[in-house]
Formats: C-alpha cells, sequence, structure tokens
C-alpha cells in the first residue's frame, strides 16, 4: 500500500518538475502556465505529508538493530556553538534540545504546553508568573529552582547572548523576580502579549546557574541542562554523543528517561552521503533529506519517511549597508529578473512552496496578497539602467554546501545572465560560510534561511533578521531603516487584534517593495527513519526530539 501511494506521488512530482523545466527553457513563462505547476506541486507535497504522517510500519516483519541501546542521527550540519545561549541557526538547536528545556514548548501539533514550569498566568502584557516544576534535576544533581531561571534569563540578555537577542533582549532583566523557590515573575521591557509563544526558543533553555558559575568557560563547551541526556563529547565536524540521563523527569506525561542508553548525533552536511548513511545503517535517522531522495525511500523496505510542515523560509540575502546591493534600485532589478516560483518547482519538486514573504502561509497573519512573482526581464533591464551599478563586474553569490541552495543558484545564475547580471558562485563549507555571512564587509549576495523552532508567531520571522538593532548577529544584510524600524517595534507592542494583523500584512508588502532579501521557499521537513525506530516524528527542522523513540532489537 506505501509503495503504491508513493509511487503516485513520484509521477506527480515527475509531471511538475517537467513543467517547470519547460517554463525555465522560455525564460518568460506565462502566469497562467506557472499556476497550473504550482497546483501540481501542491497536490503532490499534500500527499507527501499525509501518508507520511499517517502510515504506521508493520513491526512484525522489521529487522532489528545489533545495538539498540544506541541511537545514531544523520543531521545536515555541524553546530557553531554549544551554548544555548549562543544558538544562532538549526544545527546548534539540534545538538543542544537534547540536554536543555525550556518553561513552555510547543507540541507536535503546534500547541504550546507547559514544560518545566507547571503553569503561567500574564499578569498584565509586561508580565508573567510563572510555577515551577518541583524535582526537577540538573545533570549536575542540582534540582532546577527559581534562581536558574532568573540567572538564565540575565544571562540570555547579556551582550553576549547576542545571537538571541532578538528575542529575549524584550526582557527586562531587572524586572525578574523570585517570589520563592518555584515560582518566578519574568518582566518585559515593554508591552508584548504574545511573549509566551516566544518561551520554547533555544535561547529562553534553563540552565544550572551552579554549573555555569563555578566554571562558565567550561559550561559554555559542556552545556549542563535539565534535559533527557547528558552531554559527553564533541567532535569538530564529526559528532556529539550524549547518555541517557536517568534522573530525567520525564516530561509533563511522566514516560521517564529514554528507552535507550547513547545518542550520538552526526554531521553529514552532503545529503546524498546522509541518505547513504540511513541505507547503509550507519545512522538510524536522517534529517533534512530532499525530493531526491523519496524515490529510494519508496524502495526500500527498511527505511521509511516522516515529513512535517515548517516556518522556515528561505531567501537570497543582499548586503545592504556597503557595496552594489546598497543600492535599493538593484536589489529590486534582480526580483524582477527571477522568476522564484519557476526556480523553487524545478529544484524542489513539490516538496517546498514558493514563498514571496517572510511570514508562511501556515503562519498566523500571512500576507495573501500578490503571491506570483514580479518576473519581468524588461522591467528588470529598466530598474537596472536605473540604479545605475557597473554591470561590468561579476556579483558573487555564495551557497553553504546544501544542494537545493546549490542548485538554486545554479539557475539563479542562468537568469540574471540574461538580463546582463554576471554571478559567480561560491560553494563554502558550513563553518566558513557562516564566518562569511556574519562579517558586515566582503560579501554581495548569500543564500540562508530564517525560522526557530517552528515558531506561530509571526515577530518571529520579522524583528530578528530586519530590525537595525540586530545588525550585524541576526540582520546579517545590514539593513536600516528607521521607518520599518518603527513598524516592526509598533507590531510587538500590540496585542493579537485585527490592527496587528493589518500591521505585520503592511510589513511583509514593505519588505517585499524595497528588498533587503528576496524570499524563494517555504520547505517541508523530511526526514528518513530505519523501521526498528519506533515512535519517531518529524517536527519543523529546529526542534527534533529523540528521547521519546524506542528501537526494535535483534532479539525483539
Amino acid at each position: 500500500m506505501r509503495k503504491h501511494k508513493l509511487r503516485n506521488k513520484l509521477l506527480s512530482m515527475t509531471l511538475c518538475l517537467t513543467m517547470a523545466a519547460a517554463a525555465l527553457s522560455g525564460c518568460g513563462s506565462s502566469a497562467s502556465g506557472s499556476q497550473t505547476t504550482e497546483s501540481a506541486a501542491e497536490a503532490s507535497v499534500s500527499d507527501i505529508v499525509t501518508a507520511a504522517q499517517t502510515e504506521k510500519v508493520d513491526t512484525s516483519t522489521v529487522t532489528g538493530k545489533e545495538d539498540n541501546m544506541t541511537l545514531v542521527v544523520g543531521a545536515s550540519s555541524d553546530t557553531t556553538t554549544l551554548d544555548p545561549h549562543c544558538a544562532g541557526n538549526s544545527a546548534a538547536v539540534n545538538v543542544l534540545l537534547p540536554v536543555v528545556e525550556q518553561l513552555v514548548r510547543y507540541d507536535a501539533d503546534g500547541n504550546l504546553v507547559n514544560w518545566l514550569c507547571e503553569d503561567w498566568e500574564m499578569l498584565d502584557t509586561k508580565t508573567w508568573k510563572f510555577y515551577l516544576r518541583k524535582g526537577v534535576k540538573f545533570h549536575n544533581g542540582e534540582e532546577m529552582k527559581a534562581s536558574d531561571v532568573v540567572f538564565s534569563f540575565k544571562r540570555a540578555t547579556t551582550p553576549y547572548a547576542a545571537n538571541v537577542s532578538y528575542i529575549m533582549s524584550m526582557v527586562d532583566p531587572d524586572g525578574l523576580e523570585i517570589v520563592d523557590d518555584y515560582t518566578v515573575i519574568v518582566r518585559t521591557k515593554d508591552d508584548f502579549a504574545p511573549f509566551i509563544y516566544y518561551l520554547p526558543y533555544i535561547g529562553a533553555s534553563i540552565i544550572s546557574e551552579k554549573a555555569y558559575t563555578e566554571d562558565e568557560e567550561g559550561a559554555k563547551t559542556h552545556p549542563v541542562g535539565t534535559g533527557p541526556f547528558v552531554f559527553d563529547e564533541y567532535v569538530k565536524g564529526d559528532y556529539t554523543s550524549y547518555t541517557r540521563f536517568d534522573d530525567y523527569w520525564g516530561g509533563p506525561d511522566g514516560t521517564g528517561p529514554a528507552a535507550y542508553e547513547n545518542l550520538i548525533i552526526k554531521a553529514i552536511p552532503d545529503t546524498t552521503a546522509r541518505y547513504i548513511a540511513l541505507e547503509t545503517g550507519e545512522v538510524d535517522i536522517a534529517i533534512g533529506l530532499s525530493v531526491n531522495e523519496i524515490n529510494k525511500i519508496e524502495e526500500n523496505p527498511d527505511i521509511y519517511m516522516s515529513t512535517s510542515p515548517t516556518t522556515v523560509y528561505t531567501s537570497i540575502y543582499f548586503n545592504c549597508a556597503n557595496g552594489p546591493f546598497a543600492n535599493e534600485k538593484f536589489r529590486q532589478a534582480i526580483d524582477y529578473a527571477i522568476d522564484e516560483k519557476a526556480v523553487v518547482e524545478a529544484v524542489h519538486q513539490g516538496t517546498a512552496t514558493y514563498t514571496p514573504y517572510p511570514v508562511t502561509q501556515n503562519t498566523k497573519y500571512a500576507c495573501t496578497e500578490e503571491l506570483e512573482p514580479r518576473y519581468d526581464v524588461e522591467k528588470a533591464k529598466q530598474l537596472l539602467e536605473e540604479s545605475g551599478v557597473d554591470l561590468s563586474q561579476t556579483f558573487e553569490l555564495c551557497v553553504n554546501e546544501n544542494q537545493a541552495r546549490i542548485d538554486t543558484a545554479t539557475i539563479v545564475q542562468s537568469m540574471l545572465a540574461e538580463v546582463g547580471v554576471n554571478v559567480q558562485i561560491k560553494v563554502m563549507e558550513y563553518a566558513a560560510y557562516n564566518d562569511y555571512t556574519s562579517q558586515t564587509e566582503g560579501k554581495q549576495m548569500w543564500f540562508s534561511g530564517w525560522g526557530a523552532v517552528g515558531f506561530p508567531e509571526p515577530d518571529n520571522n520579522l524583528y530578528g533578521p530586519l530590525h537595525s538593532s540586530q545588525i550585524p548577529a541576526n540582520n546579517t544584510c545590514g539593513y536600516s531603516d528607521p521607518e520599518l524600524d518603527k513598524m516592526l517595534e509598533e507590531e510587538r507592542n500590540l496585542p493579537d487584534s485585527d490592527e496587528r494583523e493589518q500591521l505585520i500584512i503592511d510589513i511583509q508588502k514593505y519588505i517585499r517593495d524595497h528588498v533587503p532579501y528576496l524570499t524563494f521557499d517555504n520547505p517541508t521537513n523530511i526526514v528518513g527513519v530505519r523501521t526498528y525506530v519506533e515512535g519517531f516524528r518529524a517536527l519543523p527542522p529546529t526542534d527534533q526530539y529523540y528521547n521519546n523513540v524506542s528501537i526494535i532489537g535483534t532479539n525483539n
């Protein structure tokens, strides 16, 4: 049954790719042609998501794993930090979530649930009161108390924690109050009613005050939290290993420690290599697979697929602070020169959808107007001339070792050549790429994604990458616009309402008009899993949890 369903989906996806390729060959496809392709793509990805989330593996025929006490996960990139208050990318989040936890969390369906707190209440739009769980232990044996929450939140608001500042900077460090050992009051600097929806973020992780004050430098590379796994070892470019925390409090459902003893997260940047590792059994779970692996999974009885929608978006980022891309007309010309939807459909074949706005369509307050690309070659040429930018030079487009982004960049390169913009693609390994994008000079264009822990809160996709206060930690474009800053600050101080919704929609339109970056796609998270792994469900890319799974052994 599973093979039959997937075969039909693959046929649909092949049709999508054929139509997208035809559109690209003409470099001037009609809007109606693009709409037809989109409809087919949306149908195929919908089917994939539904089937992958609902199908069950018949465990009676599964060959077990010899070492069913060790779970090995293949991740798409290596972390750049082991400090939760410096975790500014999905790779860091992925390796830290087994170790640290937050006061609240989103469940698999996107609902906010109490986690390290038993309950909370909003006293006013600047004040929250949290009632902590009793008996929760850190990995050093200390019980979590209100003082640890205050310490963690104060640390997350310091300049040291710049990568999480767009979220945690709203916390007033002088407004943190210990009521008793298990009750704490948290205040924000300004009114911000949606504050609670940010607290599942990695930057709001609760760490051990004792561990970090006694040996802060050691704790930065050896995190101490309350999570289901104790950090053991990190080998740069290779893996992070963990041991089951036998004193784990068990989560709200009280399920207790993991069913297995050891967790290893391996960094395997190449998607093909990551799938091969899954196929050979080197890894048990492979995160972030591409459309190219769907057919292989369908043909392999030892692997199943789990998928989830995301609130992440991928964009071409521009250096708006200096160089040719500081010229707004030049950035607008780039937008008009690219048929972003055709690119997305050709590369992703139904496993991602085109999004012209940073608030994705599966998030509240998404803009539903003008959802087609502004593809117009003649308009692009006109704007290029008006910009006055010297087109005799070659412009650099940097990507990391993500094959989908490399493929996207290749098509973009071809489209820009059609209007006289010559582009050189520079592929960089992840660490070098992160260094490149964090610098303020010497960069021009680069592909990157944004999104954190699948937040349903739209401010997450706006404030961090665009407010001038976030330069350079999160606003890597160096984009500074007083009018946009004012709008972003205003929407943060409004409660959820029609007024806030309209303002957020207006912000999205403003961003699209001024083009600090050019949004491309909203991807589906595709995860391959060995059939002997039970209980795994894919979540948005930055919040995978592994303690709620079990491994069928060879003797089962």
